[in-house]
């Protein structure tokens, strides 16, 4: 769904799109190399502190050269650590934008969203509809079929 969305976004309101799942327990490390491969960047520094600093660089040339740039931190379970990430919050009132998604709205007040979109939980037969045209044809298949339609549905 979010992939989706980015690629909607791209095309039309921003110049650059950025995104890195977080998961239920961050590894900084991984996230900031999703950033740096999205960005074409290669991290040569070490340390959490050090790549950081590489992906804050990039940002800060993006902002100079007024390049609209959407990051998008998917599945987002706790507080982060921004600047650690190599994210300002400076960015808020210029051309970059930082988006999250998270299943809890006290994750997205600790860390201090500007605006919150409450999305609902899809219903079983939009799961479904939704799985079905990502998976493909091979939800199809009768021993896979009731396995697909177990997974919609928790998903959904």
């Amino acid at each position: 769904l979010v992939k989706g969305l980015i690629k909607t976004v791209e095309n039309k309101l921003f110049d650059k799109v950025v995104m890195a799942v977080v998961s239920q327990n961050p590894d900084y490390e991984k996230i900031q190399r999703d950033i740096a491969d999205c960005l074409g960047l290669e991290l040569k520094r070490q340390g959490n502190k050090g790549r950081g600093g590489e992906i804050f660089q990039r940002f800060k040339e993006f902002e100079d050269k007024k390049v609209k740039t959407l990051i998008v931190l998917d599945d987002v379970w706790q507080e982060l650590n921004f600047e650690l990430i190599g994210l300002s919050s400076q960015y808020h009132q210029k051309c970059i934008k930082i988006l999250f998604t998270s299943r809890d709205e006290k994750v997205c007040q600790k860390n201090k969203s500007l605006d919150n979109v409450h999305v609902s939980v899809l219903l079983e037969d939009e799961a479904w509809s939704l799985f079905q045209e990502m998976a493909g044809d091979v939800v199809n298949i009768p021993d896979i079929n009731q396995i697909a339609r177990h997974v919609a549905k928790e998903c959904g």
